[in-house]
């Protein structure tokens, strides 16, 4: 039987994900599908405030090549400055969703992606993380991708 411990030596921040994706489901049980990004992200912001988490919104993220600012992006949510949560609205979530949810952790230097996906009934979510940032053993670094 595994335990807790177990479960957050193998997936690192499970119980902060958990609660993450416990707010999702929550925002996609009252609101349903159909909806455009933007009110998934002010909904889940609602939800996951009101559940005590910090949340930061479209906070602005600076990629740099050789020491110059290259390029720009805001990550959706970022919660209690650990997990990046990216908030889709599309038909499936595709590899370059995920691909981009891990450069994001690469330039935020964050641990933890959530790439979220509203558009259908059902919640689709993938739980993806920046190898460089977490410490892990040599068993783990076998696991296999999403993708």
């Amino acid at each position: 039987m595994h335990d807790m411990q177990d479960e957050e030596e193998y997936l690192p921040y499970s119980a902060l994900t958990r609660d993450i994706l416990g707010c999702c489901f929550v925002v996609m049980k009252e609101l349903g599908p159909g909806f455009l990004e933007r009110v998934y992200k002010r909904a889940l912001f609602l939800a996951l405030t009101q559940n005590r988490l910090q949340v930061e919104i479209e906070k602005l993220f600076e990629v740099k090549f050789r020491g110059t600012i290259v390029g720009r992006y805001s990550a959706d949510l970022i919660v209690e400055k650990t997990v990046i949560v990216e908030l889709k609205c599309c038909e499936h979530l595709l590899r370059e969703h995920q691909a981009q949810v891990i450069n994001y952790l690469t330039v935020a230097e964050l641990p933890i992606g959530l790439l979220i996906n509203f558009r259908r009934r059902k919640l689709e979510y993938k739980r993806l993380r920046n190898q460089e940032s977490i410490e892990f053993n040599e068993e783990l670094a076998e696991e296999k991708l999403p993708f």
